[in-house]
């Protein structure tokens, strides 16, 4: 089955298609008052802590409204998939939209030396010289930094679909507005100038957002329960009239792995 979190009908149809039961049975599920019972769970299990010998299971139900509802309210529903396509959203801004299907999205690692040409040649054009100073002295400790970890090599992408095209309502830095590493090293060299560079990128470039799958295998829980309580908390808030939350999202990275082409779905430009 794939797992497609394109729209509030693409999350609740998804969500039906994993528990093998209908929109209304999620709908009906949902509009339950679960924030009410999770805080007054939440406040009993404070209080009465010490008195049971609670396992790791059952703390991790607790630790988060999502996984609550999750194994609270969906035991009843068997899964019987073996594998799920997971559909993932890369926003960026890009000069050539035709590089994804040609190289397909490619980790920081492979990125970098591509990124410092162009914003070096930018540079030149715009006649803006090299410049050190504090923040850019700060920008390059970050940029060392993502390169010391493999999760900031990615690709990285967004679960859902909103989060990619309107980030700043899930709390997540806006890639199709301006992706990170731009702005990091443009300032790293060239200081506060760095702003001016990434203007004229910006100008330049085109923001999209690359449909890709990953094939996740079922037999991974852990891996399903942060897909399901990140689309759990999404249609919760949506059904309920509340406001969008970095917690109604997941991330993904490919820890330096690049995305290949095949596994590209849809090329979307804004």
């Amino acid at each position: 089955m794939d797992f497609i979190c394109k729209s509030p009908e693409s999350v609740l149809k998804s969500l039906s298609d994993w528990f093998n039961c209908s929109v209304s049975d999620i709908i009906a599920i949902l509009s339950k008052d679960w924030e009410s019972e999770y805080e007054s769970a939440i406040k009993q299990r404070e209080k009465h802590y010490y008195d049971y010998d609670f396992d790791e299971d059952d703390d991790k139900i607790y630790e988060d409204f999502g996984i609550y509802i999750l194994y609270k309210g969906f035991t009843d529903y068997p899964i019987t998939h073996k594998t799920v396509n997971i559909h993932w959203f890369h926003g960026s801004r890009v000069i050539d939209t035709n590089s994804f299907k040609i190289g397909g999205i490619l980790p920081l690692t492979y990125m970098l030396p591509k990124i410092k040409e162009l914003i070096d040649s930018i540079a030149l054009h715009l006649g803006i010289p090299m410049c050190e100073d504090t923040e850019s002295s700060w920008t390059k400790q970050r940029i060392e930094f993502k390169l010391e970890n493999a999760a900031d090599h990615g690709p990285c992408a967004m679960l859902m679909y909103e989060a990619a095209i309107n980030a700043n309502v899930f709390d997540c830095h806006s890639y199709i507005n301006e992706p990170e590493i731009v702005s990091d090293y443009a300032l790293a060299k060239y200081g506060k100038a760095g702003n001016e560079i990434v203007s004229e990128f910006k100008r330049m470039s085109k923001p999209v957002v690359v449909e890709f799958i990953e094939v996740i295998d079922c037999n991974e829980p852990s891996v399903m329960d942060e897909i399901l309580r990140a689309a759990l908390t999404y249609m919760y808030d949506y059904l309920h009239n509340e406001e969008k939350s970095i917690n109604g999202n997941t991330c993904y990275s490919g820890y330096g792995r690049t995305v290949s082409q095949d596994r590209i779905i849809d090329i979307i430009v804004l």
